[in-house]
């Protein structure tokens, strides 16, 4: 197992955040690969977006349920904090204001999707703010009631997402639905786990996580494999392997003064070092530059 390999990549990746965060000139890292390209951070409330929804839903920290799956799946399937910042907190659905003012904003230019992740339109021919509000957002606000009552009767993030993957735009790999829920553990009352900052956690925070494609490819990195040459060695990884890989943090000498990393930060993880390996390997490269203050 090349564990250590994975966790020599996410000391780099925490060293440069810490770096940056302590206004320390340019370049934070003598690893070429990082020094060129985008690689998010080691813990997502770290990205730029997460900190900037993070404050935007902070007077709101006790909203109702209802109201948090609805602003937290707006936020994030348009993904961007300026046009959620102009659209504000919502108290119901107005599907028609949304569209308003993605349109408005996309006539002049200014941002209103992320290009941190791909959104399709799911084969659906209209525009992408109309299938997001009309279908995805729509289809959230539909099952609201039975979102909310999971939530409270299991207080479990897998079983969430197990409803959530039955609506349109949440079905796949889940990297959505993941998203959202992420998102809703930004809200003090919502999940059973309260960890101060207005926060709380599912019960099941500590040993379960989505697991997406990007980190299955990371995990047959670890385990020794390449994605690319061994494909198949993909169906036989999963949440043991994670979990067994967390609980190495300490051998690998993760620092304790940085914090516990959760099974959600070692999925982000692995496939942020999936990326790492390939372009360090010429298999591939990032699609976003890194450009140097």
């Amino acid at each position: 197992m090349r564990f250590q390999d994975f966790y020599d990549y996410l000391m780099m990746r925490e060293r440069i955040r810490l770096a940056k965060a302590e206004k320390k000139p340019w370049p934070w890292t003598d690893d070429p690969v990082l020094q060129q390209y985008k690689f998010t951070n080691v813990r997502r409330e770290h990205d730029r977006t997460s900190m900037e929804m993070r404050r935007f839903y902070t007077t709101h920290f006790k909203a109702a349920p209802e109201l948090v799956w609805l602003n937290c799946t707006i936020a994030r399937y348009f993904g961007t904090y300026e046009f959620q910042k102009e659209l504000g907190w919502q108290t119901d659905f107005q599907p028609k204001r949304i569209k308003d003012l993605a349109k408005a904003r996309l006539s002049h230019g200014a941002r209103v999707f992320t290009g941190a992740y791909v959104i399709t339109n799911q084969g659906i021919s209209a525009p992408k703010q109309e299938v997001v509000v009309d279908h995805f957002v729509k289809g959230v606000w539909d099952a609201r009631a039975r979102l909310c009552a999971v939530v409270k009767s299991t207080g479990k993030w897998k079983d969430t997402l197990a409803v959530l993957s039955e609506i349109p735009g949440f079905g796949g790999s889940g990297f959505m639905g993941k998203e959202v829920t992420l998102d809703t553990m930004f809200f003090l009352d919502f999940w059973p786990e309260k960890v101060g900052r207005g926060a709380s956690r599912p019960s099941d925070y500590w040993d379960w996580t989505p697991i997406g494609p990007g980190a299955q490819r990371g995990l047959v990195r670890v385990l020794g494999g390449n994605p690319r040459e061994t494909p198949s060695l993909r169906r036989g990884v999963g949440l043991s392997d994670l979990l067994a890989l967390a609980a190495k943090q300490k051998d690998a000498g993760w620092p304790i003064a940085w914090g516990k990393l959760a099974p959600t930060d070692i999925q982000f993880g692995l496939c942020e070092f999936d990326k790492y390996e390939r372009t360090k390997n010429g298999e591939g490269k990032p699609r976003s530059r890194y450009e140097a203050p």
